[in-house]
């Protein structure tokens, strides 16, 4: 190979090379399948990955290469692959789909003896990426496991990176089946780290509330659990200031609702909630609320109403009803400009008759959307509308029902950008897309499918950059904090204190920074943290982006209250 060339496409017999001056990628067919092997011609012509494409779809027939890249051809798949830039491979599989003999593409990758980084946010985090063992999968944002941030993002100690850009469902009855990803090789680890941050991954646009940068955040939640009201949030606020501790915020958490999804104060355990907000205010405090996208079955009037509007996921039978942990309700449909909008303003309308600064948004992954979710584009078009831009800059949002939300704040000042995009993942689990943007979205995402935790995380960041959510899919570029999940108050690899560190790596491998570590001390849903545990859990957390504390110092003895 010459390597005063920019770019050599070469097709032998059984083979396919493609290559820069950098790299080299060969495909070769090998028994029932074909071996993929990239090699860095920086490196004196190192192999730095291995793999096998096309699992179980035996020898291909014919190749094929044009000036746009190189392929083979099945009597049912196409693989094609093409070059981007100096560094990438784009590497596409398609099939009609339609005759029924191939239902999936499978590619795997040896680890081999480098390390691997990346992946998805777990219960049993661990670090680097090739500790884990798995059967299988689904490679969504999901409560299982605890896999609440999924980026479809791996890179190796090697230098070489795989990351996919959008997803490529199969959905049973829709004529396409495709695969797409990018394998890019640079130098080392920083290197490809660095270019995916900046190609695909993105920076965040600022940064979050710098308040909540520089002090603690008090949260009710792993002290009082479900058992809060107006004088116990007095009487925390208060020992947090006689004690001498400062603050970025104080979060009220579950359960202030009169029922889930209402947004009214239960007024037995809240009598008057900008008397309590004022008064939290005039001791130093910011406060915020609790937020789910959940509305419970027998919440009235706005379960029914949401219901008659069509304003839930709902799957192909017409089934609106999901499980969480507070019991059977129906998901906001945030793929539905109405019911966005909708949910949106009857929050704002809470926030501000209450006198609240900000929220905190829980729960939001894609597993608990009814199992197939139908979003906004018809079964027809899934996955196939993608990115379509409206020419939509209206003086207001079109049949929009504002009939249970009396701040019409939002009407009139809205520029929206129509994107009608609906995809489902592989085994009957949901990598959703969404459907409507706003000027709060960024320009990266305009020409990207986003998943319906996408469209609910981007309608939180509306709110500011002081709010925290804790699930994520391609949302790096919003400059809001994204929290770990729920940590049990214990040492090990089991969702306590040793996975606080490798939780912290992912996330900003993945393209987060802005790491909320969730409660110092974890949950306490098994009894509260020992000291031992509560100190050493304060320690680590020292070095991360925020701090956040439920269990009070000064709950142990006065000499951990010296501590901090």
């Amino acid at each position: 190979m010459a390597l005063g060339f920019a770019l050599v496409f070469v097709s032998v017999s059984c083979a396919l090379v493609q290559g820069t001056p950098n790299h080299l990628l060969e495909v070769r067919a090998a028994d029932e399948h074909h071996k993929l092997t990239l090699t860095n011609l920086n490196k004196g012509g190192a192999t730095v990955l291995r793999g096998t494409l096309g699992k179980g779809l035996g020898p291909s027939t014919s190749i094929c290469s044009s000036s746009e890249g190189v392929c083979l051809q099945w009597e049912s798949a196409t693989l094609k692959v093409t070059q981007e830039g100096d560094e990438c491979q784009k590497v596409d599989w398609t099939s009609p789909g339609g005759d029924g003999n191939v239902t999936q593409f499978e590619d795997c990758f040896d680890i081999g003896e480098d390390h691997w980084f990346g992946g998805a946010e777990r219960q049993q985090q661990v670090w680097p990426f090739e500790k884990y063992t798995f059967d299988e999968n689904s490679w969504i944002t999901k409560l299982d496991q605890y896999q609440a941030m999924a980026e479809p993002y791996w890179v190796t100690s090697r230098g070489v990176y795989i990351y996919r850009r959008r997803s490529d469902p199969y959905l049973p009855n829709i004529p396409t089946l495709s695969l797409s990803y990018r394998v890019c090789t640079l130098d080392n680890a920083r290197e490809a780290q660095l270019h995916a941050v900046n190609n695909y991954l993105r920076k965040p646009t600022g940064i979050p509330d710098e308040r909540m940068l520089t002090h603690p955040v008090w949260s009710t939640w792993a002290k009082y659990k479900k058992n809060i009201n107006a004088d116990l949030v007095r009487e925390f606020a208060d020992n947090i200031v006689e004690h001498g501790f400062n603050n970025s915020q104080l979060e009220i958490d579950e359960q202030w609702e009169r029922c889930f999804g209402s947004l009214e104060f239960d007024e037995t355990k809240f009598p008057d909630v900008k008397n309590l907000t004022d008064y939290l205010k005039s001791r130093g405090f910011r406060v915020t609320l609790w937020t789910t996208p959940f509305i419970n079955v027998g919440c009235e009037p706005y379960y029914s109403h949401a219901l008659e509007k069509g304003y839930f996921v709902r799957n192909p039978e017409n089934v609106t009803t999901t499980t969480w942990w507070e019991g059977e309700a129906g998901l906001v449909d945030f793929t539905n400009w109405e019911a966005k909008y909708w949910w949106e303003n009857r929050v704002w309308d809470n926030l501000r008759e209450g006198g609240f600064d900000s929220r905190k948004f829980d729960a939001g992954e894609s597993s608990y959307a009814p199992q197939l979710p139908v979003l906004n584009a018809s079964r027809a078009e899934h996955p196939n509308i993608f990115s379509t831009r409206g020419p939509v800059c209206s003086k207001g949002i079109r049949n929009v029902d504002w009939s249970l939300a009396t701040n019409t704040r939002l009407k009139g000042t809205l520029c929206s950008l129509a994107r009608v995009v609906s995809a489902i993942s592989h085994k009957n689990m949901s990598d959703a897309q969404g459907s409507a943007g706003d000027q709060a979205v960024s320009e990266h995402y305009n020409t990207s499918p986003l998943p319906l935790p996408q469209r609910y995380v981007e309608t939180a960041a509306r709110f500011g950059n002081q709010i925290e959510v804790r699930t994520a899919r391609r949302t790096q570029s919003l400059n809001i904090f994204l929290r770990m999940l729920d940590k049990n108050s214990e040492w090990g690899f089991s969702n306590g204190l040793n996975t606080l560190i490798t939780t912290l790596l992912v996330f900003n491998i993945a393209g987060y920074p802005f790491v909320l570590p969730d409660m110092i001390g974890g949950n306490g849903y098994d009894g509260a943290p020992s000291k031992e545990l509560f100190i050493r859990w304060t320690q680590a957390n020292t070095f991360m982006p925020a701090m956040q504390f439920a269990y009070p110092p000064w709950d142990y003895d006065s000499e951990v209250t010296r501590f901090f």
